[in-house]
């Protein structure tokens, strides 16, 4: 519902970064992806670079962005893990490209993205009056806590627990299927 911010903008990170003497000597440009976590006390986890340009500007964003520090984002008032990919493109001056003297590099970023990824739910279980089963991520089967599944048609739904188990009791017999929704995931529908 809220997704973190960035404590003190890109600028923050944009004060801390050197261009790498050895992108700037061989002209290497470009944009280095990096991805993390942003965890429920706002830290940085588990960055990584998606996408890199060499000449040691994907260490310097990988070090830089190790260090920043975000106001967590909130799922129903509560902190909760969200992942991002942020660009950071390495531009080198028109005098550093012409090799004159006293080169200025410089380094912009585009907008934080949110990396939409997918869920799906094990061990459902549809009986005439409930429906249950276990949130995950699809790809590495970790359990999703407070994820929110809605039944098709109604208002009638439930939160996942800390384990991602869920179940949902109602009264109609002819129930054609169930809406789940996550922060940073794509919005996953089951037909029963």
């Amino acid at each position: 519902e809220e997704m973190p911010e960035l404590i003190g903008g890109v600028e923050s990170i944009a004060n801390e970064i050197t261009y790498p003497e050895t992108a700037r000597q061989a002209g290497i440009e470009g944009r280095v992806y990096v991805q993390f976590i942003v965890n429920e006390e706002g830290e940085v986890e588990h960055p990584r670079v998606i996408r890199g340009i060499g000449g040691g500007a994907d260490e310097e964003a990988l070090r830089v962005v190790s260090q920043a520090t975000f106001k967590p984002g909130l799922q129903r008032g509560q902190p909760v893990r969200v992942q991002f990919s942020l660009p950071i493109i390495f531009r080198l001056t028109e005098e550093e490209r012409t090799q004159t003297i006293q080169p200025q590099s410089s380094v912009d970023f585009e907008n934080p993205e949110v990396i939409e990824k997918t869920m799906t739910i094990i061990d459902l279980d549809q009986s005439e009056n409930s429906v249950s089963g276990i949130v995950v991520d699809s790809e590495t089967r970790e359990p999703l806590a407070g994820a929110n599944i809605i039944i098709e048609g109604s208002n009638i739904g439930a939160s996942s627990d800390h384990n991602g188990r869920f179940t949902i009791n109602h009264t109609d017999s002819e129930l054609s299927g169930i809406s789940i929704s996550y922060i940073g995931y794509r919005q996953a529908q089951i037909n029963f």
